[in-house]
């Protein structure tokens, strides 16, 4: 090939349209951890829910200060500290030293692991102790309002740390229905002998109408009636 033929192809070959490049997108930045120290008594999942954050969410520092607040009004923790480093945003909780177990005084409900369970769905920091106050407190015994209107008992639940409670006289967190009082209803029973029924119907009118109580008021019943 002469050379103004070899110039022209080479000309050609260079006009030629490139084969289209894929463009490479950057991968996106991770969001900064989240992390919390100094409380091990509860899961990272659950000092997460409580403080209302997403743990891939990136926060400016006024969201940062409003998530400490919302935990720190639980209740449950003293003080708060928070901090950023080249590891995200860290969390330093100092618990509350005045935590109290929760006691049923008049509240027709069955205290146990099935209660428990359903308080903890709604207030991850729950489980079984309480502050003595905050907003854990104040939104538990709103939802005992709510159990107990779901069971038909329009009913008022005060909340006070009391002593003496229980044959162990612990100090609790005790849940009480002050309005309206609650009784002893009627009570129903089959299969009763024709020889016990004066016993029973004497029982039965002794207990009807006297004062409700969680934990004692069944267990009495139970125990009256095996008396027989």
């Amino acid at each position: 090939m002469n050379k103004p033929a070899a110039l022209l192809a080479a000309l050609l070959l260079c006009s030629l349209p490139l084969p289209a490049q894929k463009r490479v997108q950057p991968a996106p930045k991770k969001a900064p951890a989240i992390r919390f120290q100094g409380a091990p008594q509860f899961t990272q999942e659950e000092l997460l829910a409580a403080a209302g954050l997403n743990p891939n969410a990136r926060l400016s520092a006024s969201e940062v200060k409003a998530r400490a607040k919302q935990l720190y009004e639980t209740g449950m923790f003293a003080e708060i500290r928070f901090s950023t480093n080249s590891k995200g945003l860290l969390f330093s909780l100092t618990p509350a030293t005045h935590l109290y177990p929760m006691h049923l005084d008049n509240l027709p409900l069955k205290p146990g692991k099935e209660l428990d369970d359903k308080l903890h769905e709604h207030f991850p920091l729950y489980h079984g102790l309480l502050p003595t106050n905050g907003s854990m407190l104040e939104g538990i015994r709103q939802a005992l309002e709510q159990m107990l209107a779901a069971e038909g008992v329009k009913a008022t639940v005060k909340a006070a740390v009391t002593s003496g409670l229980t044959p162990q006289k612990i100090t609790a967190m005790n849940f009480t229905i002050t309005s309206p009082a609650v009784r002893i209803g009627p009570i129903q029973l089959s299969g009763v002998s024709s020889a016990m029924q004066g016993k029973v119907n004497t029982l039965v009118s002794g207990q009807t109408g006297n004062a409700f109580d969680t934990e004692n008021s069944a267990i009495g019943l139970e125990h009256a009636f095996n008396d027989l």
